[in-house]
């Protein structure tokens, strides 16, 4: 996945802003619009089988996301549409479980991983962590940074490859196509079979990833590289290599919101910088989530795609007959991610995590502009994957991945597949060649 960066546009606001009745236009950050979601612990749900449409959805909206609570609304450019395609058909929920030896991990590390307060105030970082979980379950005090760092340390596996096509959709319905190729290494903190927890001789980083464009031609070769340290205060390394210079160029630690190559990720997206936020605890609520478990997970026709379903209301929104799929209620912890002062202005004052509570993943993510108004969201899809026999979530892993502007009419999307570990084509598994910056100088050769 192409990675991007929205240029610096915000600052920090209170936690309480406006809250935003079903008949406002917009929809605005306020803790009530989570307080309002259905509590983990409490006896109310979904029955499978039900069917949710843009004629019922008020009357499960206590489990929707508030992205997708948006999208009913009708106020966007993007929105749900009557289509029986929009349909969500609930389903059982299921568990899914993580890696043996990472349990094990968990397990044999307990209690050692400590939080450590830094100066900036709401800002901590971790010492005496080596692999698994470090906050398994997690309570108060500081709930909020310990869900934070379980999800930053969440389960990977050593190098993960894909095939990424990915497609951009203007506010007018026309779709640009840019396909690369991305791999991504993690060298500490494994918990890998057959792998020792930190692959020595690494150059300090804990993980590494390299995003380079096959197609457009005019686009080809253009590559950028992200190096986070393995010390999570340390800060991280940005470069992107230039066709047209033939070098490449180190990017400012600080841009983190910076757009590059016309997509709707950022950086942040991709790696964030856990000591760089105060993260606040919203709530353990049930929230549906989508699940790509079906034979057509990583087909593109299963989801609405705006080049063969002309006038999409929602690009990449799973088809109910699509096979793709199903949903179900999971419990998520929902955290506030907000910038810290020290670290200057920013794009997202707040960012709005929903973090699977088995897996730490974060399934949604909202982006709320500095105005408090929802701006874009971005959507995980997961696939249970199969790394080393096991059948397991892993962040890298979903099939479909929209990146949705509400304000702005436009979205980025794609569906694809990956590989891990020894299934990664032979030339990738060198990481020596690919993981660290003089792989640039070797990309047009």
């Amino acid at each position: 996945m192409k990675r991007t960066i929205f240029r610096h546009l915000a600052i920090a606001l209170p936690i309480t802003v406006l809250w935003v009745s079903s008949g406002a236009s917009q929809t605005y950050y306020s803790v009530d619009n989570f307080k309002a979601l259905t509590d983990s612990d409490s006896k109310d749900t979904i029955p499978p089988g039900t069917k949710i449409t843009l004629h019922n959805w008020r009357g499960y909206r206590k489990f929707l996301p508030v992205w997708l609570q948006a999208a009913y609304s009708g106020h966007y450019h993007w929105k749900i549409g009557s289509d029986p395609d929009y349909t969500i058909t609930v389903g059982p929920t299921h568990h899914y479980a993580l890696p043996k030896k990472f349990q094990e991990d968990t397990e044999k590390y307990l209690g050692q991983t400590q939080l450590v307060k830094l100066p900036e105030e709401g800002s901590y970082t971790v010492k005496g962590y080596t692999a698994g979980q470090p906050f398994p379950n997690p309570t108060e005090p500081d709930l909020g940074p310990k869900l934070l760092y379980n999800h930053y340390y969440f389960y990977e596996p050593f190098v993960q490859y894909f095939d990424d096509p990915d497609y951009v959709v203007d506010r007018y319905g026309n779709v640009a196509e840019q396909v690369g190729q991305d791999v991504l290494y993690r060298f500490t903190h494994l918990s890998e079979p057959g792998l020792p927890t930190n692959i020595p001789n690494t150059q300090g980083w804990f993980r590494t990833s390299y995003f380079t464009v096959i197609s457009p031609e005019q686009s080809r070769y253009v590559t950028e590289m992200m190096l986070q340290k393995d010390d999570p205060a340390a800060g991280q390394e940005i470069f992107l290599f230039v066709p047209a210079l033939r070098r490449s160029l180190r990017l400012s630690n600080a841009a983190r919101c910076s757009p590059v190559l016309g997509l709707d990720y950022t950086n942040d997206d991709a790696a964030l910088m856990p000591t760089t936020f105060r993260t606040v605890f919203l709530g353990k609520k049930k929230v549906l989530e989508r699940i790509s478990d079906g034979p057509k997970g990583h087909d593109i026709s299963a989801y609405l795609d705006p080049r063969t379903n002309p006038g999409v209301t929602f690009p990449a929104w799973p088809k109910d007959s699509g096979n793709s799929g199903h949903w179900e209620l999971r419990d998520h912890y929902i955290v506030d991610l907000q910038k810290l002062a020290s670290f200057g202005q920013y794009c997202f004052p707040h960012r709005v995590y929903y973090l699977d509570s088995e897996s730490y993943i974060a399934m949604y993510k909202e982006e709320y502009d500095r105005g408090g108004q929802l701006q874009k969201f971005v959507w995980a899809m997961e696939q249970p994957v199969r790394v080393h026999d096991e059948r397991v979530l892993t962040f890298w892993g979903f099939s479909g991945n929209p990146i949705v502007d509400f304000q702005n009419g436009h979205s980025t999307y794609h569906v694809s597949d990956g590989r891990f570990d020894e299934d990664v084509p032979k030339e990738y598994q060198n990481y020596k060649e690919f993981a660290f910056p003089d792989a640039l100088s070797r990309v047009m050769k």
